[in-house]
C-alpha cells in the first residue's frame, strides 16, 4: 500500500541510501539531499561542483560516497551533518568494488583488482593495504569467501550478499561461517536488489516485485517513469520500501513509499 510519495522537477536525481530512518538523494549535481521517512527534507549539503557518485557504503549513521570522477571519497555523518571530502590523489585508476568492511573509525574498502586501502575517519587519511597486512585481519576471511563471486552488494553487518550466480541467475546468500544460499533469484530485467528480513525486493525500469518466501507482488512505475532504485526502511515492527523512478522524457523524479501489510 502507497503511504506516501515525493515529487522533485528540474533535477536529475539517480542516487538513493536509507541510512537508520533517513533518505539521502544526490541534489543534482552538487551535493545530497536529506529527507525524513515521510519524505519530508530534513538538509541539504552541498558537497562538490560536478559530483558524480559512483557507488556508496555505509554504517549505522554515517556513508561514505566514491567519486571516482571527482577523484574522492566524500565522508558524512547522517546525524550530525558533518562531512569531508577525501582526495584520492594517487588512486585515480582505483574502482572499489562491494566487498568493504565498517569497524567503527576504519573502513577497508577493495577493488576489483585485489588493491585495499583503509580509511581512518579520525584523521581522513587513507593508507594502502596487503590482505595479509594484521590491519586486514577481521576483513580477510569475509574477503577470501567473497571475492571468488561478482557480488552485487554486501550487507556487512548481517553478512549476507547479493552474488551472481550466473547470466540469469542471482543468489542471495548468508556469508557467516560457511556459505549458505538463502534464496535464488531468477534475474531477468532486473537492474537491482534488496533485501530485508524476510522479504527481497527487484528493482527493474518497467516493474519492482517484491517477493516474500513463495509469493510475489508487482509494481509498475507511473506511466512515462521508469524505477531506478528501491530501498527498505524498518521502524519497529514495520517494514517499508521506497522506490526512486524519474520521467522518460522530462526532468523530473519521484519517491514512492509502500508500507508491506
Amino acid at each position: 500500500m502507497k503511504v506516501e510519495e515525493f515529487n522533485l522537477i528540474n533535477n536529475d536525481i539517480y542516487f538513493m541510501e536509507i541510512i537508520g530512518e533517513r533518505v539521502v538523494i544526490n541534489n543534482d549535481y552538487n551535493g545530497v539531499m536529506i529527507l525524513d521517512d515521510h519524505l519530508q527534507l530534513i538538509k541539504k549539503l552541498f558537497l562538490k561542483e560536478e559530483l558524480m557518485i559512483y557507488s556508496s557504503f555505509s554504517s549505522s549513521s554515517e556513508l561514505l560516497l566514491f567519486c571516482p570522477d571527482n577523484n574522492c571519497l566524500i565522508y558524512i555523518n547522517i546525524k550530525s551533518f558533518d562531512f569531508q571530502a577525501i582526495s584520492l590523489e594517487g588512486l585515480e585508476n582505483l574502482i572499489l568494488s562491494a566487498i568493504y568492511k565498517w569497524d567503527q573509525e576504519e573502513v577497508i574498502l577493495s577493488s576489483y583488482k585485489k588493491e585495499f586501502i583503509k580509511l581512518d575517519l579520525n584523521n581522513y587519511s587513507i593508507k594502502k593495504l596487503n590482505l595479509d597486512n594484521s590491519e586486514c585481519r577481521k576483513f580477510r576471511e569475509d574477503y577470501i569467501k567473497l571475492s571468488r563471486f561478482h557480488v552485487y552488494k554486501i550487507y556487512e553487518l548481517e553478512k549476507k550478499a547479493f552474488i551472481k550466480k550466473s547470466f540469469s541467475e542471482v543468489d542471495f546468500i548468508k556469508y557467516k561461517g560457511k556459505i549458505e544460499v538463502k534464496k535464488k533469484i531468477s534475474q531477468e530485467d532486473f537492474h537491482d536488489f534488496e533485501a530485508i528480513d524476510n522479504y527481497i525486493l527487484k528493482i527493474g525500469e518497467e516493474k519492482a516485485v517484491l517477493i516474500h518466501q513463495e509469493n510475489k507482488k508487482a509494481y509498475y512505475p507511473e506511466k512515462n517513469y521508469c524505477y531506478l532504485r528501491g530501498k527498505f526502511l524498518k521502524m519497529g515492527k514495520e517494514i517499508y520500501f521506497y522506490l526512486l523512478s524519474s520521467h522518460n522524457a522530462k526532468l523530473a523524479i519521484k519517491i514512492e513509499k509502500y508500507k508491506i501489510p
